[in-house]
């Protein structure tokens, strides 16, 4: 009897498929809807055994599909490529280049398997100490409709599908508040800043998904707040594809009394991820009539259009290792970071240094290579070289003494007076400074909670320059660091974003 039905859902299976011969996506879509019973539908909004996993009907052939975080690189337990931070892409003002960082990034996720990169950040930052700086190209909205427009048809070309994060209005990231987050705002604020980027990539981009922001937008949370999702993603952008929440937010909404499983599928809301709420009460709420079969058709048709579009319910999305980090990858990454440093001052043309200059290179980010922000958007790099190892390598011969002398961000002056004697017996000072995954990141805002150069980093440029007065400074981050009582002090300044 067991092997009678197996035959039967196979049978079924390949009726299906034949009848897809020469259909539309959208009558495809349809056929799978007709066929499918309602908990094979709740199935497809819903995640399998693993929070990288979703959907999926085998009777039906659709496959399970995966996605991983990767503003910058997927955040991958397998060591992947650190790609150059949105905050740099802006920095670099090179369309073409996000373009083929999209590519790039698109291949390294389905080389690895994956079938979504959660991940191409579109948020416009005007917070000057938000916490995921580094995950957005800045604060005007033209450039970050264009860096992240050019990015998801960069990945999506690959098959990969693109999610635009996070909407919307998600500047702060508090680690206490960051889900509570209030913003009152009007309208025409609301669409012309922080939507505009988000129209850009649904119009332009043809973005396949859209993932709700924690915050809350004039007094609902994003992801069961019919406005954000209906009326401005839908109605006014044209939004055709599927929204998923930011890890645990649907959670969020239920455990703070804001509503119900219904009432976040009703407000446009449609894959859930991470947590389970949809598939422990989904089916229920439609049987008790608190969601229409109509609505729950058009989220899961949503995610089925997509899985056709990207190529993923017809086998077109197999994995290619050789994608893995490959020699035109590590090309375009070293062409990525060099077009987002920042030439800001020059006095006497002391850049670039000249091989035979002696160096005191010096600084809290000066032995290290920090690369983002703490977070969903770190990876695990293949390898990083950091400045004494780049120095050293391109100019071997060059007689270079490093010293620390001081932390990101501590009061401990312990280390200036070894750093003072290297700058006294060198032609230049090379001081790299700025910040790390300790003072930013996801559930993060600045940790020294001022825009200035934490710690006593200007303290000891100050110094150095009262025995040297060649000083060269190079600040590493993703927020901005402000060197106001510095700066008449430095000859050379390059901003190194991560």
């Amino acid at each position: 009897m067991r092997n009678l039905i197996l035959y039967v859902f196979i049978a079924l299976g390949f009726l299906v498929k034949a009848q897809e011969i020469n259909k539309t996506i959208d009558q495809r879509v349809q056929l799978y809807l007709k066929e499918m019973t309602l908990e094979e539908k709740v199935k497809m909004l819903t995640r399998n055994n693993s929070s990288w996993s979703y959907g999926g009907c085998e009777r039906l052939g659709i496959p399970a599909f995966t996605c991983h975080d990767g503003p910058h690189g997927v955040r991958d337990d397998l060591r992947t490529t650190a790609f150059p931070t949105t905050v740099a892409r802006g920095a670099a003002f090179d369309r073409d280049l996000s373009y083929r960082l999209g590519v790039a990034e698109g291949k390294e996720f389905k080389a690895l398997g994956w079938n979504m990169r959660l991940g191409n950040c579109v948020d416009v930052n005007r917070h000057p100490l938000y916490g995921r700086a580094s995950e957005s190209a800045g604060e005007d909205p033209f450039l970050c409709a264009e860096i992240g427009t050019a990015n998801v048809l960069g990945t999506q070309s690959t098959g990969t599908i693109a999610n635009l994060k996070h909407f919307i209005l998600n500047t702060r990231e508090d680690r206490l508040t960051r889900k509570n987050n209030q913003a009152i705002i009007d309208e025409r604020s609301l669409i012309e800043i922080y939507g505009y980027p988000f129209k850009e990539a649904i119009q332009k981009g043809n973005a396949w998904s859209v993932m709700t922001a924690h915050s809350r937008v004039n007094g609902l949370h994003s992801t069961d707040n019919p406005y954000v999702l209906d009326t401005l993603l839908r109605d006014y952008f044209g939004f055709r594809y599927f929204v998923l929440n930011d890890w645990s937010s649907v959670s969020d909404v239920i455990n703070q009394g804001e509503g119900s499983v219904a009432d976040v599928l009703n407000a446009g809301h449609d894959l859930e991820t991470n947590s389970t709420n949809y598939k422990e009460k989904l089916a229920d709420e439609v049987r008790n009539g608190n969601v229409t079969m109509d609505r729950l058709d058009e989220a899961v048709g949503k995610v089925l259009r997509v899985l056709l579009l990207s190529g993923i319910i017809d086998g077109q999305t197999s994995p290619n290792r050789n994608d893995l980090y490959s020699e035109n990858t590590k090309k375009l990454v070293l062409e990525g970071a060099r077009k987002s440093l920042v030439l800001l001052k020059n006095e006497a043309n002391i850049l670039p240094l000249t091989k035979n200059k002696s160096i005191a290179l010096i600084g809290p980010n000066a032995a290290k290579l920090p690369i983002d922000g703490r977070g969903s958007g770190h990876v695990n790099p293949i390898y990083t070289v950091t400045p004494l190892e780049g120095i050293t390598s391109i100019a071997p011969g060059v007689r270079l003494n490093y010293a620390k002398g001081c932390d990101i961000n501590s009061e401990s002056k312990a280390g200036f007076t070894q750093a003072i004697e290297a700058a006294k017996n060198a032609d230049v000072v090379v001081f790299v400074g700025g910040l790390d995954e300790t003072q930013e990141g996801e559930a993060l805002d600045r940790l020294s909670k001022t825009v200035q150069l934490p710690g006593v980093q200007q303290e000891l440029i100050k110094e150095l320059a009262k025995v040297n007065k060649h000083v060269v400074t190079v600040i590493i981050s993703g927020g901005i660091c402000a060197l106001g009582e510095s700066i008449g002090q430095i000859q050379g300044m390059l901003y190194a974003f991560y």
